[in-house]
């Protein structure tokens, strides 16, 4: 799975860096406001998990330093190429006696990043209990 991620942020960067900055910063429809943002903020989130599988003590204060933010494209595919074979050098160091150990990631402190969602936008809250899966057998339960 390491090596398809891997594969996938090629292609995905690869065609990007056809962008010019202007392009690739240019507002999107979409969670995040730009390609930009987005793939800066996936880059900064593999970055952070693979500190964490890695056990680095320092995770948890990276956490808190802002994002990174790479102007264009080739920049950011060096840095995620880079993220991605760290991930793929983790993930060939295993053993079965540290997959039978488990992991235990590192929890963000009480503070929240400042991009963090507001705790009133729960996606759960948004859904009706009818469209909830295996509400509706629920639902049919109580008839």
């Amino acid at each position: 799975m390491a090596c398809n991620n891997a594969w996938a942020n090629h292609r995905l960067l690869g065609a990007c860096k056809a962008l010019t900055p202007e392009e690739f910063a240019a507002p999107r429809t979409g969670f995040f406001p730009s390609l930009r943002a987005t793939l800066n903020h996936i880059l900064w989130v593999d970055v952070y998990y693979i500190d964490a599988l890695e056990r680095d003590p320092t995770v948890l204060k990276r956490y808190d330093d802002p994002p990174p933010d790479f102007p264009d494209a080739a920049a950011l595919y060096d840095a995620q190429r880079a993220s991605d074979r760290r991930l793929i050098a983790f993930c060939e160091r295993q053993t079965e006696a540290s997959l039978a150990e488990g992991l235990v990631l590192p929890r963000p402190t009480a503070r929240r990043h400042p991009r963090a969602w507001p705790r009133s936008w729960s996606i759960s809250s948004s859904i009706r209990p009818s469209s909830r899966p295996g509400a509706r057998h629920a639902e049919q339960a109580r008839m």
